[in-house]
């Protein structure tokens, strides 16, 4: 019996050990403070006799390894981009390890030391030690308004003025303070949380510092919507000979609903080229698709749009190649539709690809603009009042639009697009000669005005191959749920380009991205040198 105690008691010692010195080495190894900084230390450790002689005991070595797991913090809420590197002496003995760890864990902060509010005793303290201000406790510079006013029994130095006393907070305490009051005042904006600091407290330099953690708070920056936007866009060449561009987009789908309840979907395939405004409109076939239903474990068939890239191609050679001059260029969007397909079409026509950036409507700004007069027609065209919804009124509706944007009055052509590409006006045999040159110079300088009137609503700033930026979500409108951060990233910017774009690093993705979709991501030493 007394040989068995003898085994389990060596048994216990030896797990005991083990575990003590992997515990010891990742406690030295990795050790989290508060989630703003990791700390590595340095430790010269001996071999592991030198942690623990045989001559101590089970239980000192059972309470060491409890106190080392008692400081452990396996967060892994770290920042190991910026290393505090403490150096500390090797551990020769019992009491020396414990002299190494407690110089290591005196490194770390406690979380709630970060935002913990400062009396007016630790304030008159830092005073007292603050090689600047302790010379006003004694003599204070009355002409400059500051005096020494006893507050909770304590003396301490405050500067009066307008009718108030504010304390004069050392260099020390205005960090504490500015991050006490930014994190417990849920994140207000530098106007509304400088006017709260101000009000009772003094310091050269407030505002400055406010601004700069205000602009530079991750938190800030992916939850808010910033008013302003940054950098301006470069100047844009507008496209004024005839048949050389050829614009493309999908617009859609529409429901429409007739009063039996009944309702279709339609989506259109729109064409256009953006030097004589002349339009094409397709609509989209359907098609029939087998859907499986796992939970009943059934096959059903369901009639959807066919917007694949091989209807898209079909159409576009269908509705332009067969009928107009061939052009030099495809504009398009980055879908899927236009690619596969389309792109083997163009490669076989020697026509020039150029899709648009993602979500960034306004590189294909006329066919958007489009869009937008077709959505208004087809609201007036009472196609949802109808007693009965069918093809045959979509496509007669489809071809009266097509016809009302070629008849109808265009500001740059100063004519109408029929007129302008055939040389009479669609309704009369009135002859008309367009002047393309004119033409030309006119959409040019309306290009140009657009290009300034928006660069007026932006601020001017220069995106930088290494500087980090933030992905707006809801660009164009989207509707997010209100709880989500406005803004994505931070993501590293790789690339820089003349127009507009810049390619970002999305882990292992690299994206291309117009200056539209993105906002600045504000690091304190990029904004003290935008300060500057």
């Amino acid at each position: 019996m007394i040989i068995m105690i003898d085994v389990v008691v060596v048994v216990v010692v030896v797990v005991v050990e083990v575990f003590g010195f992997v515990v010891a080495q990742t406690a030295v190894r990795r050790t989290a403070t508060s989630g703003r900084q990791f700390v590595t230390a340095t430790v010269s450790l001996s071999p592991r006799q030198e942690y623990y002689p045989p001559s101590r005991d089970c239980h000192e070595r059972w309470n060491l390894m409890m106190t080392l797991w008692s400081h452990y913090d396996s967060s892994d809420d770290v920042e190991p981009d910026r290393p505090i590197v403490a150096e500390v002496p090797p551990a020769t003995s019992y009491a020396e390890m414990r002299q190494v760890m407690a110089h290591l864990f005196s490194q770390t902060e406690d979380p709630e030391d970060c935002v913990y509010p400062v009396t007016i005793t630790e304030i008159a303290e830092a005073q007292r030690q603050d090689d600047k201000w302790k010379k006003h406790l004694q003599r204070p510079d009355t002409r400059a308004g500051f005096k020494v006013v006893i507050f909770d029994d304590t003396p301490v130095l405050v500067k009066e003025d307008d009718r108030r006393q504010r304390l004069v907070v050392p260099d020390c305490l205005q960090e504490k303070i500015l991050y006490w009051y930014h994190h417990y005042l849920q994140h207000p904006g530098k106007d509304r949380m400088e006017e709260t600091i101000s009000s009772t407290m003094y310091w050269h330099g407030m505002r400055a510092q406010i601004r700069r953690m205000v602009q530079t708070c991750p938190r800030c920056q992916k939850g808010k919507i910033r008013k302003r936007k940054y950098g301006h866009l470069p100047p844009k060449e507008a496209v004024t000979r005839p048949w050389h561009t050829v614009c493309v987009d999908l617009v859609g789908p529409f429901e429409l609903t007739d009063s039996k309840g009944t309702t279709m979907e339609v989506m259109l395939f729109t064409m256009i080229d953006p030097a004589t405004g002349w339009v094409e409109i397709a609509e989209l076939p359907n098609k029939i698709v087998e859907l499986y239903n796992k939970k009943d474990d059934t096959w059903s068939k369901t009639e959807i749009l066919d917007k694949s890239s091989a209807t898209i191609s079909r159409l576009f050679n269908k509705h332009w190649l067969s009928r107009y001059p061939r052009p030099r260029f495809v504009t398009c969007d980055n879908g899927g539709e236009f690619k596969l397909h389309l792109r083997e079409l163009c490669k076989e026509y020697s026509i020039g690809r150029k899709p648009t950036s993602s979500k960034n409507p306004q590189a294909n700004a006329i066919i958007e603009r489009m869009h937008g007069v077709l959505n208004s027609m087809l609201r007036t065209s009472g196609l949802n009042a109808l007693d009965e919804v069918s093809a045959d009124c979509i496509d007669q509706w489809v071809a009266n639009a097509a016809w009302a944007i070629r008849a109808t009055h265009h500001t740059v052509l100063k004519s109408t697009p029929g007129a302008a590409v055939f040389g009479r006006d669609m309704l009369f045999d009135i002859p008309y000669i367009a002047d393309w040159d004119e033409i030309g110079r006119r959409r040019q300088k309306q290009v140009d005005r657009d290009n300034v009137r928006e660069n007026n609503r932006r601020l001017p700033f220069d995106y930088k191959i290494g500087h980090k930026c933030l992905i707006v979500k809801n660009i164009n409108g989207e509707r997010l749920p209100k709880a989500d951060d406005r803004n994505q990233g931070p993501y590293v910017i790789t690339e820089v380009y003349t127009n507009g774009t810049v390619r970002i690093q999305k882990g292992a993705i690299s994206e291309r991205i117009n200056i539209r979709r993105l906002t600045p991501y504000f690091e304190a030493e990029v904004a003290a040198t935008t300060d500057d």
